[in-house]
């Protein structure tokens, strides 16, 4: 028997390519009635159904059971009649988890100000020196008491084959009791008889603009100032005073390069 081959036609688009190609053209989801209207608009489908929208939907639901058989992930995700590509959801998901991520930052980072504000001066202090450990600093000599000078502690950094000898002074102060310039200068007064090269004033509060002014003073050694929300940073940065949990999100790597070349559609 002789087959003939089939004559050659337009290739009949279906109606889950066409809602991919209307949806990543709007780059937004849209409602399925809506989503069948622009179809039929552009025309990308041709369709005798009295009930478009109901023949929409169902080949949506299809074309999903039809993937998870496959072991595909869904192209669609349908929420109350609206439809998105489920790749977007992923982008979603993962926006909102940074966006909490962000939210507990700024509720801990207030959590540990105010507990820090409640310490005395000494157990400050030993904060800081805990702190400073752990973000590198040899040598940290705790100095605090009334016969202090102004300085509460030292602490050395290598830099190249330098060996740089910083005074810290800290000031555990409530959010509206500012640090000024007289502090600022106060420090920078002895740092030539202990040899140091730079101060560095902390504080569990906020510095004046006249304290800021005096710390960059022109022709005198610096004064580094960490007011509240750095000290935070640099808290949570080197956990000191907090207890970080890494939290990871997968996604498949096209980039691998098994993975190159490879169409997105699963062959049966």
């Amino acid at each position: 028997m002789e087959f003939k081959p089939l004559p050659v036609g337009k290739v009949r688009t279906t109606w889950s390519d066409a809602a991919e190609k209307v949806l990543r053209k709007e780059q937004h989801p849209l409602h399925y009635k809506v989503l069948t209207q622009k179809i039929l608009g552009q025309k990308l489908v041709q369709t005798k159904s009295k009930a478009p929208h109901i023949a929409f939907y169902a080949s949506l639901a299809v074309d999903n059971s039809s993937r998870r058989e496959k072991g595909v992930p869904p192209r669609f995700s349908i929420e109350k009649g609206e439809v998105s590509l489920t790749e977007w959801e992923a982008h979603k998901a993962k926006v909102a988890i940074f966006r909490h991520a962000q939210t507990e930052r700024a509720r801990v980072k207030d959590q540990l100000l105010r507990k820090l504000r409640q310490l005395s001066g000494g157990k400050f202090e030993s904060y800081m020196e805990a702190l400073l450990i752990k973000m590198g600093y040899e040598n940290v000599e705790l100095r605090g008491g009334p016969t202090d000078e102004g300085i509460d502690l030292f602490c050395e950094m290598s830099q190249g084959i330098n060996q740089v000898k910083t005074a810290v002074q800290t000031k555990c102060k409530q959010k509206q009791n500012k640090v000024g310039p007289k502090d600022v200068r106060l420090l920078r007064d002895v740092l030539p008889k202990f040899k140091c090269s730079q101060g560095v004033l902390v504080t569990t509060s906020t510095f004046t603009p006249q304290a800021q002014a005096a710390a960059t003073e022109e022709g005198r050694l610096p004064i580094i100032l960490i007011d509240s929300n750095k000290l935070a940073e640099l808290a949570i940065e080197h956990e000191a005073g907090i207890r970080g949990a890494e939290i990871k999100i997968y996604s498949v790597d096209d980039n691998f390069d098994l993975f190159k070349g490879t169409s997105s559609h699963a062959s049966s």
